[in-house]
């Protein structure tokens, strides 16, 4: 039965992509001209922040930072001048203006809509800044590991082989004249992978002593910061597959609090495989509801016979927010009118098959393919 599946399943999965893959390929224009930095990078490496007791009244005039870690999104050339102007300034300068100054321009840049994903191209940079308290006798150190990913579409169909590139921040800035609250560390990270998870990892480094690699236990001693961000890049991705629980009651599903998701309360009897197309990148997570919350969705019964039943509906991704503490945007719901296959039974009582379909409209629950496995038993 799962080899009958597999083969329906390789079919129409292929068919499924080369027919969107054209309709996208026309319907989605490719900018031409990308700007030279796709993003700009803080982590906050200082101990105390803004809320040093120690350099309160030094910070006063310090702008409220979104937080310790912050991704913005492509920046406008004017604010990435901005930006970089004052980075100058504060490098020939490190003067205490300069550094609210500094500080001011990478608080007004606006925040990408997820500071998980960044939609790039191989070549595109990335402009990383590192914040560490200016006591500190050494500055701060990242590690930008790079490590090649598949689209969302191919992750779901094959095994994901991964290739890794790493590259060493360099050392900042030298000491100034005048003594500021904060060190600055700006590195410009070039993309080398068309698609990749990059996980940018930094640590500041207060004693001349202290190791300068980034370790899970460097900092266990309390002694220094370190922080840890993870980004998927890449261009625009809007085709995925789904599994498709339909549910008539909310008794059906059950909320597991150690994985975070909505879980069938028993194993299901009727599972459908999904074929999606979002109308905006799925793996940006939304901030409010809007077109790119929506998905197209079309599926078959997950069984040996995928034509008993068929179906076509539209998805719903929920946007980031919670529900009686619940985050709704790890699960998706769906609407969708489903044809099953009408059979009966001969005057013997002997199966007989038909060719009669009943249409019915359901609602659900989609899921990755974590459990394609067990559900395949189906």
């Amino acid at each position: 039965m799962r080899e009958s599946f597999v083969r329906v399943l390789i079919t129409s999965s292929s068919l499924f992509a080369l027919v969107i893959a054209l309709v996208v390929g026309f319907a989605v224009p490719v900018a031409a001209d990308q700007p030279p930095v796709k993003s700009v990078v803080v982590i906050d490496l200082t101990k105390g922040g803004k809320n040093d007791v120690a350099l309160e009244g030094r910070r006063s005039r310090w702008p409220e930072f979104p937080g310790v870690i912050w991704v913005s999104a492509a920046p406008e050339p004017e604010k990435l001048r901005e930006v970089k102007t004052t980075l100058d300034e504060f490098s020939k300068a490190g003067t205490l203006p300069n550094e609210t100054r500094v500080l001011t321009a990478l608080t007004s840049l606006p925040l990408a809509a997820d500071p998980t994903r960044m939609v790039s191209h191989a070549d595109d940079h990335v402009l990383l800044i590192l914040l560490a308290d200016y006591s500190d006798e050494h500055v701060p150190v990242s590690v930008v590991k790079e490590t090649k990913r598949l689209t969302q579409l191919a992750q779901d169909l094959e095994k994901l082989v991964t290739t890794v590139t790493k590259k060493i921040a360099e050392e900042g800035v030298a000491e100034r004249k005048e003594e500021p609250t904060i060190q600055v560390v700006a590195q410009q990270i070039t993309l080398k992978e068309r698609r990749a998870t990059v996980t940018i990892g930094a640590r500041s480094v207060r004693m001349r002593d202290e190791p300068t690699t980034i370790a899970e236990d460097s900092c266990k001693n309390g002694d220094c910061v370190q922080r840890t961000l993870t980004i998927a890049t890449g261009p625009v991705e809007l085709l995925f597959l789904s599994l498709d629980l339909p549910v008539t009651k909310t008794s059906d599903l059950v909320y597991d609090s150690a994985s975070g998701t909505l879980q069938p309360q028993t194993t299901p009897t009727v599972v459908f495989l999904g074929f999606d197309v979002a109308f905006g990148d799925i793996l940006t997570k939304p901030r409010s509801v809007g077109w790119s919350s929506f998905v197209l969705k079309g599926f078959i019964k997950l069984s040996s016979r995928p034509s008993d039943a068929f179906g076509f509906g539209l998805g719903f991704r929920p946007p980031r927010m919670e529900l009686g503490g619940m985050p709704l945007e790890l699960f998706q719901v769906f609407g969708a009118y489903v044809w099953t296959k009408q059979d009966g039974v001969t005057a013997t009582g002997a199966p007989e098959s038909s060719s009669s379909y009943k249409r019915a409209l359901r609602a659900g629950v989609s899921f990755n393919l974590d459990k394609l496995g067990d559900w395949l038993k189906l």
